[in-house]
């Protein structure tokens, strides 16, 4: 099967004409890391995206940047344990389920364990939901250093 491009989108068919724009396709498995594809292209990336969508994956890695995808609507993948918050002995590697805590305990190891200034941008269009991410970040942020948190070498 191939990606053919026609009117500026891409489409999945078995056979086209020689003169066609095409990429080569490979089918989609859970992977959690675009980086992961076989064949790293749009067409892959997108068909990926999409069908982590469906399951409600909302979050994919693409190397080291979380993306994230809004679902418009509630799911119920925002709890924060409430045990006192200790730095792991190791960096949190960004593997796994992607997950936007996972992403801020990743730039709070690099904060307290290696003193490095950390930064998070959230970008994306209008609708996206910017404000709702920057909010879970700063509200993850504050449950785990507004407390009592081991941050000891």
């Amino acid at each position: 099967m191939l990606w053919v491009l026609e009117n500026d989108t891409w489409n999945l068919v078995d056979h086209c004409d020689e003169d066609a724009t095409t990429l080569t396709y490979y089918p989609y498995n859970n992977e959690n890391n675009l980086s992961e594809l076989i064949d790293l292209n749009e067409a892959n990336c997108l068909e990926a995206l999409r069908q982590r969508y469906k399951h409600d994956c909302i979050y994919t890695y693409s190397s080291n940047v979380l993306i994230a995808i809004n679902p418009y609507q509630d799911i119920p993948i925002y709890d924060i344990e409430s045990d006192k918050y200790t730095l792991p002995a190791e960096p949190p590697f960004l593997d796994g389920v992607p997950h936007v805590y996972r992403f801020v305990d990743h730039a709070l190891y690099d904060l307290f364990k290696n003193k490095e200034s950390q930064n998070i941008l959230v970008s994306g269009e209008s609708g996206a939901g910017k404000t709702q991410t920057t909010g879970y970040i700063t509200e993850y942020i504050e449950q785990r250093c507004g407390q009592k948190t081991d941050i000891s070498d």
